[in-house]
């Protein structure tokens, strides 16, 4: 995700305005605002987001990288019972793409944790969606990447290799490796194959802690 988002940003359409605190013109200050920014924008938003929720969840505090742009906190008035309630800052863009980095670098050692979360497919098929859709609209083509936390089911081997979109409307790739093998996953198969891993994590997380 931060090679994608870093491509979005670096694209022609990048926006040329420049703020005083550095980056570009932050999200929804313009009607001419790029689509492709505006994308990277949402990647980075998603992100950040899921990390807060993350850290929550495990108890540790997700990094705020000032690469990101964030809302102003503030204060708004429940409609129903006219009572007063605080708004924190939120995450709504990026200016520097290593902030998505940052990111990822944190979240990606706790990922066998957070996916014990009931939310935690919720979160895969938010991010999937958000990066699968960019990739196919502009055409940003990733290398192959080798899956290193799920084994390949035919022969249990963890030679999984995925293959981004390449074509609008087009589908990840998921093939094993293994000459000897070769499976090849539909789309289907592989969604409920990430399900399961979430699941199978979860519930070693539930049996870990009933053991504690």
């Amino acid at each position: 995700m931060p090679a994608l988002v870093d491509e979005l940003m670096s694209g022609d359409d990048a926006p040329s305005a420049v703020s005083s605190s550095g980056g570009g013109r932050p999200p929804g200050s313009s009607s001419l605002y790029p689509q492709q920014r505006a994308a990277a924008d949402e990647l980075a938003a998603a992100l950040a987001s899921w990390c807060i929720q993350a850290g929550e969840h495990i108890g540790v505090e997700a990094p705020r990288p000032s690469g990101l742009w964030w809302s102003a906190p503030g204060r708004k008035i429940d409609s129903e019972t006219g009572e007063a309630y605080l708004v924190e800052a939120e995450p709504v863009g990026i200016r520097s793409a290593s902030a998505l980095t940052e990111l990822v670098r944190w979240i990606d050692p706790l990922l066998d944790r957070v996916a014990a979360a009931p939310w935690a497919p919720e979160m895969l098929a938010d991010l999937s969606r958000l990066d699968a859709g960019a990739r196919a609209r502009w055409a940003v083509e990733e290398p192959e990447r080798r899956v290193q936390d799920i084994a390949c089911p035919s022969c249990n081997a963890y030679s999984l290799v995925v293959t981004p979109v390449r074509v609008v409307g087009g589908q990840e790739q998921v093939t094993c490796s293994r000459i000897s093998c070769g499976r090849v996953l539909s789309s289907q198969d592989w969604e409920r194959l990430r399900a399961w891993s979430v699941l199978v994590a979860r519930m070693s997380a539930k049996a870990e802690e009933t053991s504690a």
